[in-house]
């Protein structure tokens, strides 16, 4: 971890007995031991915790790739010929010169009404 070897670690433990004291140094080891568990516990922690944040994002890319291509294959081609419905539900309509909208088209509704009433109307006027 820290690329420190045996000869490294005796020597900061022999400038430790010699600074705290034979009596205080016991205490000392066991505190550095369990700061260091905590330590290497808590790294272990974080490293699971970016590895599973890795995952879900590497998921949502999969998902994100999957639905590009779902979409790709029913995308119509652009040389594709229209059909017919398709044709009369993309010419504007004509206006009126009253200035009144125009009349709906077959099998549309105006206003909640149903066919049949506006087909009435139409025969009445």
């Amino acid at each position: 971890m820290f690329d420190i070897g045996f000869w490294e670690i005796t020597l900061i433990c022999v400038v430790a007995l010699l600074v705290v004291g034979p009596e205080r140094f016991p205490g000392l080891v066991r505190g550095a031991g369990y700061w260091l568990g905590r330590f290497r516990q808590m790294a272990s922690n974080m490293k699971a915790e970016f590895q599973a944040e890795l995952d879900k994002a590497e998921q949502l890319k999969r998902l994100m790739e999957e639905q590009e291509e779902i979409m790709q294959r029913h995308i119509l081609p652009p040389d594709e010929v229209v059909g017919e419905e398709d044709e009369a539900a993309r010419k504007p309509r004509p206006v009126a010169a009253s200035g009144s909208p125009p009349s709906p088209v077959a099998g549309e509704r105006s206003g909640g009404e149903s066919d049949s009433k506006d087909v009435d109307r139409e025969r009445k006027a």
